[in-house]
């Protein structure tokens, strides 16, 4: 390759009117043999190109996944404010039918629901003047009762439960009654009511307002089931709440109005 060189060199000094001729066609020459010197330096820049591209795609995809994951967390969050917006409307609504009525908010802490106790925990007691007898409601009707209180806790009894009894009336008739709790069953029970009776599934059922610890009009139920049998002295009349005994989180501590209790 030296001496290739050096003979060039020598020809261009003695003639210099062929020389650019010669070196055309030694360039042309070597032209196959260059290409292949650089081909393996091309074919590792290539590869070196595409691992680098690979390496970005990975990066962008997981920071993709990353943001993916961080939106869906986002949405989760959304859809419960949502859920807990449209609780908190229900009880604002429950809220203006009782203008006449001191009213707070509670968050529930506990549920106990078995064959034998229907109950929940709520956040607040003497401390906030909760009192034995007070009256909880929700965002769809009546809950149940307030039965035992301290400081900063209070335990309510669910109308579900079969030592609860709350006093009613028929939107439609207005005939009047008691709802027993019916325990497992999720359901009440509307006693003594005589076969005659103008009552139908579907009939709305209220708070009387009578014993002075429910406030009146409110919803407690719906007439579900009816069994006439003509060997009993009453009905057999099943209604199904109002209230969202075992999913509500925020409920209604209410205080009457002394002056409007029956």
């Amino acid at each position: 390759m030296v001496l290739l060189s050096i003979a060039l060199m020598l020809w261009e000094i003695h003639y210099p009117e062929q020389s650019e001729h010669l070196r055309s066609r030694v360039s042309l020459g070597f032209t196959p043999l260059l290409t292949a010197v650089n081909a393996p330096f091309g074919f590792f820049d290539s590869v070196a190109k595409n691992f680098e591209t690979r390496r970005t795609l990975l990066s962008e995809n997981q920071t993709l996944q990353a943001q993916v994951l961080i939106l869906q967390g986002e949405l989760q969050k959304l859809k419960s404010l949502q859920a807990e917006n449209k609780t908190l409307r229900g009880l604002l609504q429950s809220a203006a039918q009782s203008h006449h009525v001191k009213l707070m908010v509670a968050s529930v802490m506990a549920i106990q629901v078995n064959p034998f106790h229907q109950e929940i925990m709520l956040d607040k007691g003497s401390h906030d003047d909760v009192f034995v007898g007070q009256a909880v409601l929700d965002a769809q009707g009546v809950m149940g009762q307030v039965v035992d209180v301290s400081l900063y806790n209070s335990r309510v009894l669910l109308l579900t439960d079969p030592q609860s009894g709350v006093p009613v009336q028929d939107n439609r008739t207005g005939l009047h009654g008691i709802l027993m709790g019916g325990g497992s069953s999720g359901v009440l029970q509307w006693v003594n009511v005589p076969p005659m009776s103008d009552i139908k599934v579907g009939d709305e059922l209220v708070t009387s307002g009578l014993g002075g610890h429910y406030p009146v009009g409110y919803p407690v139920g719906t007439v579900s089931n009816i069994n006439r049998h003509t060997d009993d002295q009453f009905l057999d009349i099943q209604v199904s709440p109002s209230a969202k005994m075992n999913s509500s989180v925020q409920v209604l501590l209410v205080w009457p109005d002394k002056k409007s209790a029956r």
